[in-house]
Protein backbone atom coordinates (compact mmCIF):
# COMPACT_ATOMS: atom_id res chain seq x y z
CA UNK A 1 0.00 0.00 0.00
CA UNK A 2 1.37 3.24 -0.81
CA UNK A 3 0.83 6.60 0.81
CA UNK A 4 -0.75 9.37 -1.96
CA UNK A 5 0.38 12.63 -1.30
CA UNK A 6 -0.05 15.79 -3.65
CA UNK A 7 2.74 16.35 -5.64
CA UNK A 8 2.22 18.91 -8.64
CA UNK A 9 1.10 17.26 -12.07
CA UNK A 10 0.67 20.06 -14.54
CA UNK A 11 -1.38 17.58 -16.90
CA UNK A 12 -4.00 16.91 -13.81
CA UNK A 13 -7.27 18.79 -13.01
CA UNK A 14 -5.92 21.62 -10.51
CA UNK A 15 -8.46 22.16 -7.63
CA UNK A 16 -7.46 25.01 -5.08
CA UNK A 17 -9.23 25.18 -1.76
CA UNK A 18 -8.96 28.04 0.06
CA UNK A 19 -9.41 28.29 3.73
CA UNK A 20 -10.25 30.76 6.52
CA UNK A 21 -10.15 30.67 9.89
CA UNK A 22 -12.66 33.40 11.47
CA UNK A 23 -11.58 33.43 15.07
CA UNK A 24 -8.13 34.30 14.27
CA UNK A 25 -8.06 38.10 14.12
CA UNK A 26 -11.93 38.57 15.20
CA UNK A 27 -13.14 38.71 18.65
CA UNK A 28 -16.42 37.54 19.53
CA UNK A 29 -17.66 41.32 19.86
CA UNK A 30 -20.92 42.23 17.97
CA UNK A 31 -19.16 45.59 17.00
CA UNK A 32 -16.00 43.32 15.38
CA UNK A 33 -18.48 41.86 12.76
CA UNK A 34 -20.32 45.46 12.24
CA UNK A 35 -16.68 47.24 11.94
CA UNK A 36 -16.13 44.48 8.93
CA UNK A 37 -19.14 44.89 7.25
CA UNK A 38 -19.09 48.83 7.01
CA UNK A 39 -15.14 48.16 5.40
CA UNK A 40 -16.39 46.15 3.58
CA UNK A 41 -19.99 47.81 1.87
CA UNK A 42 -18.57 51.29 2.01
CA UNK A 43 -15.67 50.24 -0.02
CA UNK A 44 -17.53 48.01 -2.82
CA UNK A 45 -20.73 47.75 -4.52
CA UNK A 46 -22.90 44.35 -4.63
CA UNK A 47 -24.85 43.45 -7.45
CA UNK A 48 -26.54 39.54 -8.22
CA UNK A 49 -24.28 37.04 -10.83
CA UNK A 50 -27.46 37.87 -13.39
CA UNK A 51 -26.29 41.62 -13.25
CA UNK A 52 -22.53 40.65 -13.91
CA UNK A 53 -21.59 38.58 -16.52
CA UNK A 54 -18.37 37.63 -18.51
CA UNK A 55 -18.29 41.20 -20.06
CA UNK A 56 -19.36 43.37 -17.01
CA UNK A 57 -23.27 44.69 -17.27
CA UNK A 58 -25.99 43.06 -19.27
CA UNK A 59 -27.39 45.36 -21.10
CA UNK A 60 -30.87 44.16 -20.51
CA UNK A 61 -31.46 43.83 -16.93
CA UNK A 62 -31.59 46.40 -14.51
CA UNK A 63 -28.28 47.19 -12.32
CA UNK A 64 -29.32 46.48 -9.37
CA UNK A 65 -27.11 47.60 -5.82
CA UNK A 66 -27.98 44.84 -3.56
CA UNK A 67 -25.65 46.30 -0.50
CA UNK A 68 -28.44 46.19 2.17
CA UNK A 69 -29.14 42.88 1.16
CA UNK A 70 -25.56 41.46 1.76
CA UNK A 71 -25.57 43.28 5.23
CA UNK A 72 -28.75 41.34 5.64
CA UNK A 73 -27.44 37.91 4.59
CA UNK A 74 -24.80 38.53 7.43
CA UNK A 75 -26.95 40.14 10.51
CA UNK A 76 -29.38 37.98 9.80
CA UNK A 77 -27.85 35.67 11.80
CA UNK A 78 -27.90 35.96 15.64
CA UNK A 79 -24.56 34.35 17.20
CA UNK A 80 -21.52 36.29 16.12
CA UNK A 81 -20.07 33.17 15.47
CA UNK A 82 -22.34 32.30 12.45
CA UNK A 83 -22.11 36.51 11.24
CA UNK A 84 -18.36 35.69 11.00
CA UNK A 85 -18.90 32.29 8.85
CA UNK A 86 -21.58 34.13 6.54
CA UNK A 87 -19.38 37.02 5.73
CA UNK A 88 -16.32 34.90 4.79
CA UNK A 89 -18.19 32.55 2.82
CA UNK A 90 -20.07 35.50 0.64
CA UNK A 91 -16.75 36.93 0.35
CA UNK A 92 -15.15 33.80 -1.11
CA UNK A 93 -18.38 32.82 -3.27
CA UNK A 94 -17.97 36.31 -4.80
CA UNK A 95 -14.08 35.78 -5.13
CA UNK A 96 -14.56 32.22 -6.88
CA UNK A 97 -17.28 33.85 -9.58
CA UNK A 98 -14.97 36.73 -11.15
CA UNK A 99 -11.96 33.36 -10.58
CA UNK A 100 -14.29 31.67 -12.86
CA UNK A 101 -15.28 33.90 -15.27
CA UNK A 102 -12.59 36.55 -15.05
CA UNK A 103 -15.30 39.08 -15.28
CA UNK A 104 -14.24 42.43 -16.20
CA UNK A 105 -14.49 45.02 -13.63
CA UNK A 106 -13.67 47.85 -15.57
CA UNK A 107 -17.54 48.69 -15.86
CA UNK A 108 -17.32 50.13 -12.90
CA UNK A 109 -15.12 52.17 -11.10
CA UNK A 110 -15.64 50.93 -7.45
CA UNK A 111 -14.83 47.20 -6.33
CA UNK A 112 -17.26 44.70 -6.96
CA UNK A 113 -19.24 41.95 -5.08
CA UNK A 114 -21.03 39.53 -6.55
CA UNK A 115 -24.01 37.35 -4.62
CA UNK A 116 -24.15 33.49 -6.53
CA UNK A 117 -27.56 32.16 -7.36
CA UNK A 118 -28.76 28.91 -5.85
CA UNK A 119 -29.80 26.11 -6.97
CA UNK A 120 -33.20 24.09 -6.08
CA UNK A 121 -30.86 22.17 -3.27
CA UNK A 122 -29.44 25.80 -2.17
CA UNK A 123 -26.16 25.18 -3.06
CA UNK A 124 -24.25 27.87 -4.62
CA UNK A 125 -22.97 27.88 -8.07
CA UNK A 126 -21.35 29.91 -10.89
CA UNK A 127 -23.26 30.45 -14.06
CA UNK A 128 -21.74 30.00 -17.84
CA UNK A 129 -20.89 33.13 -19.02
CA UNK A 130 -23.33 34.69 -21.03
CA UNK A 131 -25.67 32.42 -19.17
CA UNK A 132 -26.43 34.68 -16.40
CA UNK A 133 -29.73 34.81 -16.26
CA UNK A 134 -31.40 31.57 -15.77
CA UNK A 135 -30.86 28.24 -14.03
CA UNK A 136 -30.23 26.12 -16.23
CA UNK A 137 -27.65 23.28 -16.85
CA UNK A 138 -25.48 25.53 -14.93
CA UNK A 139 -26.94 23.67 -11.51
CA UNK A 140 -25.24 20.65 -12.24
CA UNK A 141 -21.73 22.05 -13.01
CA UNK A 142 -20.57 21.63 -9.66
CA UNK A 143 -16.89 23.93 -10.33
CA UNK A 144 -17.73 24.92 -6.34
CA UNK A 145 -18.61 23.67 -3.31
CA UNK A 146 -18.52 25.78 -0.02
CA UNK A 147 -18.65 24.36 3.45
CA UNK A 148 -18.46 26.07 6.72
CA UNK A 149 -17.87 24.57 10.35
CA UNK A 150 -16.60 27.28 13.15
CA UNK A 151 -14.07 28.91 13.39
CA UNK A 152 -13.49 27.75 9.51
CA UNK A 153 -14.85 28.53 6.62
CA UNK A 154 -13.85 27.19 3.00
CA UNK A 155 -14.02 27.09 -0.73
CA UNK A 156 -12.99 24.51 -3.18
CA UNK A 157 -13.19 25.34 -6.88
CA UNK A 158 -11.66 23.70 -10.17
CA UNK A 159 -9.61 26.46 -11.07
CA UNK A 160 -9.91 25.94 -14.93
CA UNK A 161 -13.59 25.35 -15.88
CA UNK A 162 -13.12 22.95 -18.83
CA UNK A 163 -16.35 22.81 -20.19
CA UNK A 164 -16.75 18.82 -20.91
CA UNK A 165 -15.29 18.06 -17.63
CA UNK A 166 -17.19 15.59 -15.83
CA UNK A 167 -15.31 15.87 -13.02
CA UNK A 168 -17.94 17.38 -9.77
CA UNK A 169 -16.54 18.86 -6.35
CA UNK A 170 -17.93 18.97 -2.50
CA UNK A 171 -16.26 19.84 0.44
CA UNK A 172 -16.81 19.50 3.86
CA UNK A 173 -15.38 20.25 7.15
CA UNK A 174 -15.76 18.75 10.21
CA UNK A 175 -14.69 19.94 13.69
CA UNK A 176 -14.96 18.26 17.00
CA UNK A 177 -17.13 20.20 19.42
CA UNK A 178 -18.06 19.32 23.35
CA UNK A 179 -20.95 16.91 23.54
CA UNK A 180 -24.78 18.70 24.19
CA UNK A 181 -24.96 17.44 27.81
CA UNK A 182 -28.49 18.88 27.53
CA UNK A 183 -29.67 16.82 24.91
CA UNK A 184 -26.90 13.49 25.49
CA UNK A 185 -25.45 11.48 27.89
CA UNK A 186 -23.00 10.33 26.42
CA UNK A 187 -21.21 10.30 23.09
CA UNK A 188 -22.59 6.80 22.29
CA UNK A 189 -25.84 8.28 22.61
CA UNK A 190 -24.62 10.80 20.19
CA UNK A 191 -23.57 8.80 17.50
CA UNK A 192 -27.11 6.36 17.78
CA UNK A 193 -28.94 8.91 16.46
CA UNK A 194 -27.06 8.49 13.40
CA UNK A 195 -26.84 4.95 12.50
CA UNK A 196 -29.56 4.68 10.32
CA UNK A 197 -27.39 7.78 7.60
CA UNK A 198 -24.90 4.83 7.60
CA UNK A 199 -24.56 1.79 5.60
CA UNK A 200 -24.25 -1.41 7.82
CA UNK A 201 -20.63 -2.16 6.51
CA UNK A 202 -19.58 1.41 7.30
CA UNK A 203 -21.21 1.53 10.65
CA UNK A 204 -19.61 -1.35 11.73
CA UNK A 205 -16.14 0.10 10.80
CA UNK A 206 -17.47 3.16 13.13
CA UNK A 207 -18.58 1.11 16.26
CA UNK A 208 -15.27 -1.34 16.06
CA UNK A 209 -13.36 0.91 18.17
CA UNK A 210 -14.08 0.69 22.20
CA UNK A 211 -12.73 4.35 22.85
CA UNK A 212 -15.93 6.57 22.92
CA UNK A 213 -13.51 9.31 21.17
CA UNK A 214 -12.17 7.40 18.75
CA UNK A 215 -15.45 6.25 17.60
CA UNK A 216 -16.86 9.86 17.36
CA UNK A 217 -13.62 10.63 14.86
CA UNK A 218 -14.17 7.88 12.83
CA UNK A 219 -17.80 8.59 12.57
CA UNK A 220 -17.03 12.15 11.85
CA UNK A 221 -14.39 11.40 9.15
CA UNK A 222 -17.24 9.09 7.27
CA UNK A 223 -19.96 12.00 7.60
CA UNK A 224 -17.57 14.97 6.15
CA UNK A 225 -16.78 11.77 3.26
CA UNK A 226 -20.54 11.12 2.92
CA UNK A 227 -21.31 15.38 2.94
CA UNK A 228 -18.65 16.06 0.21
CA UNK A 229 -19.96 13.58 -2.03
CA UNK A 230 -23.58 14.17 -2.04
CA UNK A 231 -22.73 17.86 -2.14
CA UNK A 232 -20.66 17.45 -5.55
CA UNK A 233 -23.85 15.92 -6.59
CA UNK A 234 -25.64 19.03 -5.90
CA UNK A 235 -27.78 17.47 -3.69
CA UNK A 236 -26.48 17.68 0.28
CA UNK A 237 -29.01 16.52 2.58
CA UNK A 238 -31.23 16.26 0.89
CA UNK A 239 -29.79 12.49 -0.46
CA UNK A 240 -30.60 9.45 1.66
CA UNK A 241 -26.50 8.69 3.71
CA UNK A 242 -27.74 5.07 4.02
CA UNK A 243 -28.16 4.94 0.15
CA UNK A 244 -24.46 4.80 -0.55
CA UNK A 245 -21.19 3.16 0.67
CA UNK A 246 -18.15 4.30 0.17
CA UNK A 247 -15.38 2.05 0.34
CA UNK A 248 -11.59 2.78 0.86
CA UNK A 249 -8.45 0.27 0.12
CA UNK A 250 -6.85 1.04 3.60
CA UNK A 251 -4.37 -1.03 5.21
CA UNK A 252 -5.25 -4.20 7.00
CA UNK A 253 -3.66 -3.13 10.22
CA UNK A 254 -6.43 0.01 9.97
CA UNK A 255 -9.57 -2.45 10.26
CA UNK A 256 -10.67 -0.20 7.74
CA UNK A 257 -10.74 2.87 9.81
CA UNK A 258 -10.04 6.75 7.94
CA UNK A 259 -8.86 7.91 11.63
CA UNK A 260 -6.31 5.39 12.12
CA UNK A 261 -4.80 5.83 8.37
CA UNK A 262 -4.97 9.47 8.42
CA UNK A 263 -4.17 9.74 12.39
CA UNK A 264 -0.75 7.60 11.35
CA UNK A 265 -0.13 9.45 8.19
CA UNK A 266 -0.36 12.82 8.80
CA UNK A 267 2.66 15.15 8.96
CA UNK A 268 3.69 18.44 10.83
CA UNK A 269 6.44 18.76 8.21
CA UNK A 270 4.07 18.23 4.86
CA UNK A 271 0.75 19.52 5.25
CA UNK A 272 -0.82 18.41 1.76
CA UNK A 273 -3.86 16.61 1.51
CA UNK A 274 -3.58 13.07 1.88
CA UNK A 275 -5.56 11.34 -1.25
CA UNK A 276 -7.41 8.56 -1.18
CA UNK A 277 -9.37 6.66 -3.85
CA UNK A 278 -12.94 5.32 -2.97
CA UNK A 279 -15.78 2.74 -4.54
CA UNK A 280 -18.97 4.60 -4.00
CA UNK A 281 -21.63 1.89 -4.87
CA UNK A 282 -25.25 3.62 -4.79
CA UNK A 283 -28.36 1.98 -4.53
CA UNK A 284 -30.71 2.33 -7.40
CA UNK A 285 -28.47 5.41 -8.88
CA UNK A 286 -25.54 4.45 -10.72
CA UNK A 287 -25.64 0.98 -13.01
CA UNK A 288 -21.96 0.65 -11.73
CA UNK A 289 -19.93 1.86 -8.58
CA UNK A 290 -17.87 4.86 -9.34
CA UNK A 291 -14.51 5.65 -8.35
CA UNK A 292 -13.95 8.55 -6.58
CA UNK A 293 -10.75 11.07 -5.68
CA UNK A 294 -11.34 11.80 -1.49
CA UNK A 295 -8.75 14.43 -0.20
CA UNK A 296 -8.21 14.84 3.62
CA UNK A 297 -6.42 17.32 5.65
CA UNK A 298 -6.23 18.20 8.92
CA UNK A 299 -7.29 22.38 9.68
CA UNK A 300 -5.22 22.88 12.72
CA UNK A 301 -2.79 21.35 15.63
CA UNK A 302 -4.73 23.04 18.69
CA UNK A 303 -8.20 21.25 17.98
CA UNK A 304 -9.41 18.24 16.09
CA UNK A 305 -10.66 19.44 12.48
CA UNK A 306 -10.70 17.73 9.07
CA UNK A 307 -12.06 18.87 5.53
CA UNK A 308 -12.82 16.73 3.20
CA UNK A 309 -13.01 17.13 -0.25
CA UNK A 310 -14.91 14.69 -3.08
CA UNK A 311 -14.04 14.61 -6.90
CA UNK A 312 -15.45 12.47 -9.10
CA UNK A 313 -16.04 10.33 -10.63
CA UNK A 314 -12.74 9.80 -12.35
CA UNK A 315 -11.44 7.07 -14.30
CA UNK A 316 -8.67 4.38 -13.52
CA UNK A 317 -5.45 7.21 -14.99
CA UNK A 318 -7.29 10.55 -14.42
CA UNK A 319 -5.97 12.73 -11.87
CA UNK A 320 -6.40 15.89 -9.85
CA UNK A 321 -4.27 17.89 -7.46
CA UNK A 322 -6.00 19.98 -4.18
CA UNK A 323 -3.97 22.84 -3.50
CA UNK A 324 -4.45 24.66 0.05
CA UNK A 325 -4.19 28.23 0.86
CA UNK A 326 -5.63 29.79 3.87
CA UNK A 327 -6.43 33.91 3.89
CA UNK A 328 -8.08 35.70 6.17
CA UNK A 329 -11.15 38.06 6.48
CA UNK A 330 -9.01 41.23 6.57
CA UNK A 331 -7.60 40.21 3.54
CA UNK A 332 -10.10 38.88 1.67
CA UNK A 333 -12.17 42.48 2.26
CA UNK A 334 -9.30 43.99 0.97
CA UNK A 335 -8.68 42.23 -2.16
CA UNK A 336 -13.02 42.56 -3.30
Amino acid sequence: FELQRMEKDNSATQIELILVNVSSDNDDEPSCVAGLLDRLLSRVSCYESSDWCQHGRNDDSPFRCINDGIRNDVERFVRIHDKLLALAAILLKSRAFFQATDAAREANPSSILVRLPRTIHNKPYIPRKNKCKDHDDDEDDATLSISHHFPFVGAAQRKLREENSRLKIGLDIVVREPLNTRLYDTWDNYLQVFQESFHNKEWKIIRFETDPESRLHEFLLRWATKEAYTKALGVGLGFDFANFLVQFELPESCHGQLREYLWANQSESDRSPIRLRGKVAVDGLTPQDELWDFYFGSLSPDMWSWFCVAVGPVGIASCSNVQVRWTTLERLIAES
